[in-house]
């Protein structure tokens, strides 16, 4: 549970109070396989990635 405010020009109009759901557990083999995915989709190799960091870093 959190609390805000709203504000507005002439200020704070009043604080209001807000309560979320907690996480849900989810399923871990579903969340793997998207990171895998992901990894193989986007990823890079790590050194590859390290040249082009120290050669845009050098003055």
């Amino acid at each position: 549970m959190f609390k805000f405010a709203n504000f507005v020009q002439s200020g704070i109009v009043r604080l209001v109070t807000v309560a979320g759901f907690p996480p849900t557990k989810g399923d871990q083999e579903i969340a793997n396989a998207i990171k895998e995915l992901s990894r193989l989709t986007y990823g890079r190799d790590r050194h590859i990635v390290n040249q082009e960091i120290i050669a845009r870093t050098r003055f």
